[in-house]
């Protein structure tokens, strides 16, 4: 019997689905099952990925009309039948040893542990993201390294038990939704450090990638579901820093292609961080004057001269 499901959500991806599915095939660890979702594919996907089970009995491959990646995420979940299960972007990678290494932490700490995690290679700017100082976990507190859903395996029953799910309806921030809805019923987690993953950050049409208004407004509904799940199960004091972080990163979206009339948009972004933004110290002289300016509405007198004045410079 397979150990650990591998859900692969598809989306015109022909020009990397092959490494991804084939770093799969190639595992050191064996008992997986990969179940592959085809996500309404228009281009040569589909055919690429219905070779894989004809040659390997692990791969299923499932095509449905195009419901966006948490659609087809869920679709995957539906389907896993193993203890662990984990997330494989189409155009990501393993290191052939992943699921090894990772299985082998869950039988060599006993069990334990509900998450294990592993650091996550960028290879458009050979950055490996781990829990270091920028990612910290201790006292409670997550860092970014935990909010994207892949480089994890994640029990499945605590899945199955609270009935989690991946956000619909938004392309930006379905990630970290999940994994910390995840974390809000179980915090054990236990981080292998070494590069696992290779996280492909080099298309400009990812999400993450091609940032506009609406992926901001998609990610402010994200962060807003988060932060009412984790309201409703009592578990704010725990994540209160990674949720300010959060929400603070959902309004700056805002900031870098606002215009005068968004400062509104911008203050009703998340609005009970703003008095607390008068007295931040977290980024730069520059963005901190630019909060400043924002809060108390002198944003809206001034950004309207500075255009006016480049304005009439050209």
């Amino acid at each position: 019997m397979p150990k650990i499901s591998i859900v692969v959500p598809v989306y015109n991806c022909e020009k990397y689905i092959n490494r991804c599915l084939d770093s799969i095939a190639a595992q050191t660890f064996t008992e997986f099952e990969c179940i592959v979702i085809d996500d309404g594919s228009t281009d040569n996907s589909p055919v690429i990925i219905d070779k894989y089970p004809i040659h390997d009995q692990r791969f299923t491959v499932i095509h449905q009309t195009n419901g966006g990646v948490s659609v087809a995420r869920n679709a995957g979940l539906e389907k896993c039948s193993c203890d662990w299960c984990a997330f494989v972007d189409s155009d990501d990678w393993l290191e052939p040893c992943m699921l090894e290494e990772m299985y082998d932490t869950v039988q060599l700490t006993g069990g334990g542990y509900d998450m294990i995690l592993c650091k996550i290679q960028d290879t458009a700017e050979i950055k490996v993201y781990s829990l270091d100082s920028s990612y910290l976990y201790s006292n409670g507190k997550y860092g970014l390294c935990y909010q994207s859903a892949c480089g994890k395996l994640y029990r499945r029953a605590v899945i199955t038990s609270h009935k989690l799910s991946f956000p619909t309806g938004v392309r930006l921030g379905e990630d970290t939704f999940f994994t910390f809805t995840f974390l809000t019923h179980s915090p054990k987690t236990y981080f292998v450090n070494k590069p696992l993953y290779h996280y492909f950050n080099d298309r400009s049409d990812s999400a993450v990638n091609s940032i506009s208004y609406d992926s901001a407004y998609s990610a402010r509904k994200s962060f807003t579901l988060l932060s009412d799940y984790i309201n409703e199960n009592n578990c704010m004091k725990r994540f209160e820093k990674t949720l300010f972080d959060m929400k603070l990163w959902v309004k700056n979206l805002f900031v870098d292609q606002m215009n005068p009339s968004d400062s509104r948009e911008w203050r009703k972004t998340f609005p009970e961080l703003n008095k607390k933004l008068l007295v931040y110290k977290g980024h730069g002289i520059k963005r901190c004057i630019l909060y400043f300016l924002l809060v108390t509405r002198i944003y809206d007198i001034f950004k309207p001269i500075m255009v006016a004045y480049k304005n009439r410079k050209k």
